[in-house]
């Protein structure tokens, strides 16, 4: 081989190299600057995920955690009725609201929603005065997902006492429940597929992920998991994630979602065995790493080519819920109703949210 073919050689592999490190599972490093929130015990934990760093903040027990732009996290106290509103830079806490907050954002960044029993606000941010009361039979809502546009509404009800979780959707301009789709079983995760026109639903005691047609709420696809569904993830383009519990430990399995002239297709794309059994997943939002909250009080920093666990970081206690925050989404500078008259503010006093 003479030397101009050794070096272009050199040169493939230097270029194999730089890009495999570029990837998450080929040697990145987890980018620095981002920060992991999880809530646990009678706190909410902040973790740095590239150093391992964590800081924690007294805010009674939490339990759904829910970002906000401009880099805030409000975490609500049910038991107490309070709502610790944390910083998530700076790692303080802001400001204490008496009553309990649950703001659900979509793309827009001055109003948010929220979803209680028989009623959906919208209220502005980060005034919290309510725009829009509607009043919807929704039946113990638990997760809430707001599409993209901000005109509807996911709600996954879980009513208890054995009947079966539901997926409803609420028309937000009118007011009013447009569908509503009883699951062959319980259910404790739901992510929108939006880039798919697609609803996914965790369900542990099928150990089945299924697929719904967002608008119908049909079922289009179940994907069988090696364990008992959790958590779910979405890259928002094809790639959806499900941490599934075992009797003795746990799996992330990661698949490709194609939609086709032939309709929808389904393809594994690998899974990774874990360490213990996770409670909670989130994804970055870059949709190229993993936070894997465990029943063994621990984080697990994993790549989404799911190729080892990376980091695992302590925790002071069982976690309830993990959030991967956009830092970089800007709060909104004047709400276009700053104008208007006075308007009822959403606080406990007038049991609004």
């Amino acid at each position: 081989m003479g030397y101009s073919e050794s070096m272009r050689w050199i040169r493939l592999v230097v270029a194999g190299l730089v890009v495999a490190g570029a990837l998450p599972g080929g040697g990145a490093e987890i980018p620095p600057g981002g920060r992991v929130a999880v809530s646990c015990g009678s706190q909410v934990v902040l973790v740095d995920p590239a150093k391992g760093e964590t800081a924690a903040m007294a805010t009674g027990p939490v339990g759904w955690l829910y970002p906000a732009p401009g880099a805030l996290l409000f975490a609500p106290d049910t038991v107490d009725g309070r709502t610790a509103v944390i910083e998530l830079r700076t790692g303080k806490v802001r400001e204490r609201l008496e009553g309990v907050t649950l703001p659900v954002f979509g793309e827009a960044d001055d109003r948010y929603v929220v979803a209680v029993p028989g009623r959906v606000l919208v209220a502005s941010f980060p005034e919290r005065v309510v725009l829009a009361e509607h009043e919807v039979e929704l039946r113990r809502p638990w997760r809430s997902r707001l599409s993209a546009d901000g005109l509807f509404l996911y709600v996954l009800e879980r009513p208890g006492r054995g009947r079966p979780a539901a997926v409803a959707v609420v028309d937000l301009l009118q007011g009013s429940l447009v569908h509503r789709a009883e699951l062959a079983g319980d259910a404790v995760d739901m992510v929108l597929l939006e880039a798919l026109g697609l609803v996914a639903v965790a369900e542990p005691d099928g150990g089945v992920v299924e697929l719904l047609g967002g608008s119908s709420l049909e079922v289009e696809a179940r994907i069988p998991c090696h364990g008992a569904p959790v958590a779910l993830a979405f890259d928002g383009s094809r790639f959806v994630w499900a941490a599934a519990s075992r009797a003795d430990a746990g799996v992330v399995e990661r698949w490709r979602l194609h939609r086709g002239r032939r309709g929808l297709s389904v393809k594994a794309k690998g899974e990774l065995v874990l360490p213990g059994r996770p409670v909670r997943m989130a994804m970055d939002p870059t949709g190229s790493w993993l936070a894997v909250a465990a029943e063994g009080e621990e984080l697990w920093i994993v790549p989404a080519a799911l190729d080892g666990v990376r980091r695992r970081i302590p925790l002071p206690a069982p976690p309830r819920d993990v959030v991967w925050p956009d830092l970089d989404r800007p709060g909104p500078l004047l709400p276009e109703w700053s104008d208007r008259g006075p308007a009822p503010w959403a606080t406990p006093g007038s049991g609004r949210p």
